[in-house]
């Protein structure tokens, strides 16, 4: 699976220099175009030079035909294996009727060489250059305008051959410090797929641990607190009537209640039993009705219906993270209004949760809060992550956690 990974991201990175190859060299494309263009005033080529100007609204076409399909980048892959081939063709046809070999735009063919160097490497450049040999033989035999000798096609050919033999060097150069990059690249990858691991094992521990703790508390505490009101209840029986003794145990009966009452709460912050049973959804509902009776802020709520029945390995994090993103409202930001969102987006679930309180430079989070590092580091563990658009000055903040969302389980 880690290699597959490494082999997509070493895909991608690709097709992302082929892209940007294609746009740098786009621009030399339109130059050559507006510099043929001059040389085509200054020489004085009328319009009943049908021939030239056919072939330069080609090199026009071809130009434009480029640019739209490198910017479309469908398919990045083919736009350059059709120009590589092409950039030879148009250098071959402008030469052709600007005086074969000893035209002035021969250059355009050293050009085609060194784009091609730099897009695809040695092997590809030896195959072009052989190709462009071919095109300058045809072009001194067969262009119109071309009255040059033998001796400048085998000057041609060798400023090409030196031309070429500079490329693959670069090629060769350039190829070494990209596989230093990919080898580099590839061991950081395989250190983020490991890290990741390691976070969503440490995230699954503590889910774990927090579960047994629960489980420790109802079945020792639980069993003592029934106990003591018991006893409670005996002693009220035995003392009788003296009112004073009753007020006291009457007060002991609260202390107790309370107590239970806090190891209840204790245990269903530790694991909630609802989200274990029912999933975030439900979790979620009775957490934020619950919250809504205690909070100053008014508080407004969306799950979209389509998620009633989602389950997932994520809803305990998922859960984790939107209970600290509201402790953490209600500790810094002093909202009046807050909404929370929770709604499907393609492949993945968004949960949102939007306030007008204080807010905070998100880009300059002060040392010690763990939480939003917390935060992060849970969604980037389960695959997705975590954005936060806040300015401060009671611009209020915008939290967003997206995750990937699995088959139900």
């Amino acid at each position: 699976m880690l290699e597959n990974a490494t082999e997509a991201l070493e895909h991608e990175r690709l097709l992302a220099h082929l892209k940007r190859a294609e746009h740098e060299i786009l621009w030399i494309r339109v130059i050559g175009m507006l510099s043929w263009l001059v040389v085509l005033y200054l020489q004085g080529y009328g319009l009943e030079r049908v021939l030239v100007w056919g072939i330069y609204a080609c090199g026009v076409f071809y130009t434009a035909w480029s640019y739209c399909s490198a910017r479309r980048a469908h398919n990045i892959q083919r736009t350059s294996a059709i120009t590589t081939v092409g950039d030879p063709l148009a250098a071959f046809a402008i030469c052709f009727v600007t005086g074969g070999v000893s035209s002035i735009f021969y250059v355009f063919f050293y050009f085609t060489l060194l784009a091609t160097a730099f897009r695809f490497g040695l092997r590809k450049l030896i195959g072009i250059a052989v190709f462009n040999a071919l095109l300058v033989v045809v072009l001194y035999l067969s262009a119109p305008d071309s009255d040059a000798e033998l001796k400048t096609l085998l000057v041609a050919l060798y400023y090409l051959g030196i031309v070429t033999a500079m490329a693959a060097m670069l090629a060769n150069w350039a190829r070494q410090n990209i596989v230093l990059v990919q080898q580099q690249s590839r061991s950081l990858s395989q250190a983020s797929q490991r890290l990741r691991w390691l976070l969503h094992r440490l995230i699954s521990v503590g889910e774990e641990e927090k579960k047994n703790i629960a489980h420790e508390l109802h079945d020792r505490m639980s069993g003592r607190m029934f106990n003591l009101r018991q006893i409670l209840e005996r002693l009220k029986r035995e003392v009788g009537e003296r009112p004073e003794t009753q007020a006291h145990l009457d007060m002991l009966a609260v202390e107790i209640s309370e107590c239970t009452r806090d190891v209840r709460n204790i245990m269903n912050e530790l694991q909630p039993t609802v989200l274990e049973e029912l999933g975030f959804y439900e979790a979620a509902v009775e957490y934020l009705m619950k919250l809504s009776d205690i909070v100053s802020f008014k508080l407004k709520v969306h799950i979209d219906a389509s998620l009633h029945g989602w389950r997932s390995k994520h809803d305990a994090a998922l859960f984790r993270i939107l209970q600290e993103a509201i402790l953490n409202l209600r500790k810094h930001a002093d909202p009046r209004h807050v909404e929370v969102r929770f709604i499907p987006n393609g492949e993945d679930v968004l949960l949102t949760i939007t306030d007008d309180g204080a807010g905070f430079d998100a880009g300059n989070v002060p040392l010690g809060h763990y939480g939003l590092m917390a935060m992060r580091e849970r969604a980037k563990a389960l695959g997705g992550n975590m954005t936060i658009l806040s300015h401060g000055n009671g611009s209020g903040t915008k939290l967003t956690v997206r995750l990937p969302r699995r088959a139900p389980r």
